[in-house]
């Protein structure tokens, strides 16, 4: 069985994947991780900006793996920064 999330981009990386968000089917019991992974193969620069894009899913920002159901979102936003 698959597990059908969104996943959203801000900034630089929407500027990297040429979209505001795409429809990601991953295997039941994934983790934000398996979207993670997705992300890198699809465009490499997110490897090197691991350390540097947060996460959050259903508006909560994620610092740990977490377990991904049907219809969630996932968000991929880089640093803030301002005034």
């Amino acid at each position: 069985m698959a597990v059908n999330v969104t996943v959203r981009f801000f900034a630089v990386a929407r500027e990297w994947m040429g979209t505001a968000s795409v429809e990601l089917s991953i295997p039941d019991g994934s983790t934000t991780e398996a979207v993670w992974d997705l992300l890198v193969q699809r465009e490499p620069k997110f490897s090197t900006w691991r350390d540097r894009l947060r996460l959050a899913v259903n508006n909560d920002y994620v610092s740990a793996p977490v377990a991904l159901r049907t219809g969630d979102e996932v968000a991929v936003i880089p640093p803030v920064s301002g005034g």
